[in-house]
């Protein structure tokens, strides 16, 4: 019998590929006096949280074409306060905002997704429902994420990336962050996040901190791709 074809599809969407990447990560509120106000780095030296993201074998049907579709709306959040779900929601201090008003370098564009933002003692979260293609074999999500704290110690304001369905109900966690995870630059996070072919399921951002210090969770530039035969 001869050889089944096989289409290999590998994403790697906003990772570190082989080879030097330049990746601009802003401003640094912290940054020595008269430091570049830009400054560049090279990707492959981001820190990554992840699990391992591997290469799918995909059996091509006869006049199948594989293709990679990023599902969410308003990805970078540069359209400001749309597509996503926040709450509690301050028309003063929105979860969405500015970050670049706000004193703090976006990773791309100008908006950002900023938790724990305006109170020391909060619980916050923000969300989108996503259709997923029927023809789904598997989704992968990419992002950035940017932590600054207060906090000497310890471990005490925490936050969480979860895959939930439309009534709410957690299907998985993909990371748990906390102050203890505090850095000055943006950091990369890449995940297999499953199929859930022809489902609807909420990406869900979520963060609590305690009374004493503030720390700040923020979220730029999410990708979340599908690999489809159509």
């Amino acid at each position: 019998m001869g050889a089944k074809p096989y289409l290999l599809a590998v994403i790697l969407t906003g990772c570190a590929t082989a080879g030097s990447q330049d990746i601009d990560v802003g401003d640094d509120p912290d940054a020595a006096a008269g430091e570049s106000d830009a400054r560049r780095i090279d990707a492959a030296s981001l820190p990554i949280d992840a699990m391992p993201i591997d290469a799918m074998a995909i059996d091509a049907a006869p006049g199948c074409t594989v293709q990679t579709v990023q599902v969410l709306t308003n990805n970078a959040f540069d359209a400001g306060n749309v597509s996503w779900v926040t709450a509690p929601f301050n028309a003063a201090f929105p979860m969405i905002d500015n970050l670049a008003d706000s004193g703090y370098a976006p990773q791309s564009g100008g908006f950002g997704a900023w938790l724990n933002g305006y109170a020391v003692t909060s619980s916050d979260r923000m969300y989108q429902d996503v259709a997923i293609p029927a023809s789904t074999t598997a989704l992968t999500l990419t992002g950035y994420r940017l932590i600054y704290t207060d906090e000497a110690g310890g471990t005490f304001d925490t936050a969480s990336l979860q895959v939930r369905s439309t009534s709410d109900a957690v299907l998985a966690t993909l990371a748990s962050w906390s102050n203890a995870d505090a850095g000055g630059t943006w950091q990369v996070f890449s995940f297999n996040v499953g199929s859930y072919a022809g489902q609807t399921i909420r990406l869900h951002l979520s963060s609590a901190s305690d009374n004493s210090f503030q720390t700040s969770f923020l979220f730029d530039t999410l990708v979340l791709n599908a690999t489809v035969c159509l």
